[in-house]
């Protein structure tokens, strides 16, 4: 598969054989009058497909979005959206539904702010939560997280913390980071500051 984008450059994806785990991705939005809605949904879409080319099924993909009337798998029935995008459905997604999975792969796209990610109209994650939501989760293989978003530096960094780091520090709010053991791959498209 070849992909290009408005620069001209060009992407080949190589294919590869599935070889177990679970796939969550969350479309969020500022709202009604969000002028990133067409690029998110469509980056969104383009991950949940990807994740199929490479194995992955609507049974190990979790899709969360605010518009829960797509059939992305063309059988003529809008069930390829798991949920709303809400806090307490990614929790959900994370904490119960791909709990004990031998591997985890995130997928989040849309607004990001300092260390928060804009899920709907008036409701953020902040990345100490989703760290937190991650370490419950007990993934015993690799969790990738891919953070399509502003900030999105700011928004790693409970993701990075060194070993030492992670076993010394435990957050106000009662948050761990990452445990040291945890094998994580953190990957954003975007600078600090925007």
């Amino acid at each position: 598969m070849y992909v290009s984008d408005a620069y001209s450059r060009i992407q080949v994806f190589k294919k590869a054989r599935w070889t177990g785990g679970k796939a969550i991705i969350v479309a969020g939005t500022t709202g009604p009058e969000d002028h990133l809605w067409n690029a998110t949904q469509m980056s969104a879409n383009f991950a949940y497909r990807t994740l199929t080319y490479q194995g992955f099924t609507k049974e190990t993909i979790f899709y969360l979005s605010p518009n829960i009337e797509l059939d992305l798998d063309s059988n003529g029935k809008a069930d390829d959206v798991d949920s709303l995008t809400t806090n307490k459905d990614l929790e959900y997604a994370i904490t119960t539904w791909a709990k004990d999975a031998d591997a985890l792969t995130l997928y989040i796209v849309d607004h990001g702010g300092n260390e928060t990610f804009q899920m709907s109209d008036g409701e953020t994650l902040s990345a100490s939560e989703l760290a937190a939501w991650l370490n419950q989760a007990d993934i015993s293989g690799k969790v990738t997280v891919v953070y399509d978003a502003c900030y999105s530096e700011t928004f790693m960094q409970p993701f990075t913390q060194s070993s030492d780091e992670a076993r010394k520090e435990t957050r106000d709010d009662g948050t761990i980071p990452s445990e040291p053991d945890q094998e994580w791959i953190v990957m954003t498209s975007a600078s600090p500051e925007t």
